[in-house]
């Protein structure tokens, strides 16, 4: 009997397994065969803030992205696109809050992010300049001035200065199954599936 042995992982242990099994080796990603459906279980089930939101359920990683792609209808495909996928990498590295990148360091972050980021944006067709598009970062400081506005309790600490937050309806998280759909509808219609 000849049985199929599975392929060894990488020896320095830094790979994550996604929801159907795919396999991603994190410092070399190969993200050929990576669907954005396993992209958008994963953000619709990270909460951003760690969770510390109020709210009937955790303000999703997917919602944000949702909204930031929305803020951006009137930019270019490309950034369009960028907007919603600006956080996809967290699908298999998770959301780390600021103050927790500030503890890390910074640099430290960023070079461990890189290479799935750049990964994830080459997958879905979109340059890795993409990822430090200046309109997509103001949009994305935009929606955090937002979130801090609605889902937010008063802070004992300043935050630093914001921008002033997106005139849109007040934030209400979305179910992890809502922000999932909702992230594919708009996948969809920028013609990323």
């Amino acid at each position: 009997m000849n049985a199929i042995r599975p392929l060894d992982p990488p020896r320095h242990g830094a790979w994550m397994q996604t929801a159907s099994g795919y396999c991603v080796d994190l410092h070399a990603p190969d993200l050929e065969m990576l669907r954005l459906t396993e992209i958008a279980t994963s953000l619709s089930r990270i909460a951003r803030f760690l969770g510390h939101t109020h709210g009937p359920c955790a303000y999703s990683v997917a919602q944000h992205s949702c909204h930031v792609a929305d803020l951006l209808a009137d930019q270019p495909l490309a950034v369009r696109r960028a907007g919603l996928l600006h956080d996809a990498h967290e699908a298999l590295i998770g959301d780390l809050p600021t103050p927790v990148k500030q503890l890390l360091g910074r640099d430290l972050v960023r070079g461990a992010e890189s290479a799935v980021h750049i990964a994830m944006f080459a997958r879905f067709g979109l340059s890795a300049e993409l990822m430090d598009h200046p309109l997509i970062k103001q949009v994305d400081l935009i929606m955090l001035a937002t979130e801090r506005r609605d889902l937010m309790r008063r802070s004992a600490w300043a935050w630093g200065e914001l921008p002033e937050p997106a005139s849109m309806p007040t934030l209400e998280p979305w179910a992890a199954n809502e922000a999932y759909m909702e992230f594919l509808n708009r996948a969809e219609r920028l013609g990323l599936i």
